[in-house]
């Protein structure tokens, strides 16, 4: 059996064969059987000729639950903190071009809707940075783990196809942190504090629709984007803790929604 395709214009890929296979020429299985059973993947419009496949759109073929996998570099700049290791702040030690800058990942349970979906987003990043010592004369190491917990909203099904689906989010974080000079260190874990996203996904997929249509097929992959945004973490209620609210500090990566 067959489907025929909408109205829209999917555009797909096309097979490498150039004629439709005839059934009459198909030897029947090893085993003796009466014959084969041609299953046609779901979410998948096969031509009437049978040379062309082509995936149902994003929009209409993604499922009521998904999950969403990203992996992102940051600017992430806690200028504010003072260091425990003197009267000094971040700006008079450390480079803001840190040595390990603030690599993060983030893994979201999202609830498709009409135009957009509402997603859970728990996030667990690395930063450390070393102090300048031919200016500072102070030799000192700052490292950070970043724990997230939030909700996010994207404008996801705007389009057929996501070629760029804004979205807002925010939650709760807390900053595990050690700074380090020579035997002498300090650490501990914050309070729990506000931050807040703003940023945008853009579809790769119409760059090579054959290939996201086999990452779908073979892999389950829906979409696959690069993503800009920028995100503010506030500062945390507690006088104990480190100052480590920020400016909007930029960061981009790579998203993989199943």
């Amino acid at each position: 059996m067959q489907a025929e395709t909408g109205p829209s214009d999917y555009k797909g890929f096309s097979s490498d064969t150039d004629k439709s296979i005839d059934l009459d020429d198909i030897e029947g299985p090893p085993n003796g059987q009466s014959g084969w059973v041609i299953v046609e993947p779901i979410n998948v419009l096969v031509s009437d000729s049978g040379n062309s496949t082509n995936v149902i759109p994003y929009k209409y073929r993604r499922k009521k639950w998904g999950q969403t996998f990203s992996l992102a570099y940051s600017m992430f700049y806690p200028s504010n903190i003072e260091s425990h290791l003197g009267e000094l702040t971040f700006d008079d030690i450390y480079d803001p071009n840190a040595e390990t800058p603030m690599i993060e990942m983030q893994l979201t349970f999202k609830r498709n809707m009409f135009l957009g979906s509402l997603a859970v987003e728990i996030g667990l990043g690395f930063y450390s940075n070393d102090s300048d010592v031919d200016e500072t004369l102070v030799n000192s190491n700052l490292e950070i783990i970043p724990v997230r917990l939030g909700l996010n909203y994207t404008a996801d099904a705007i389009f057929e196809t996501p070629y760029i689906a804004p979205y807002v989010g925010g939650g709760g974080y807390i900053f595990k942190y050690k700074e380090t000079q020579g035997s002498t260190s300090f650490n501990g874990t914050t309070q729990v504090a506000p931050y807040a996203t703003v940023g945008a996904n853009f579809s790769l997929d119409w760059i090579e629709r054959r290939t996201s249509a086999i990452a779908y097929l073979d892999g389950g992959i829906e979409v696959t984007s690069i993503f800009v945004e920028a995100r503010k973490y506030f500062s945390s209620s507690d006088e104990a803790d480190p100052d480590f609210e920020t400016s909007w500090d930029g960061q981009a990566g790579l998203r993989l929604e199943f």
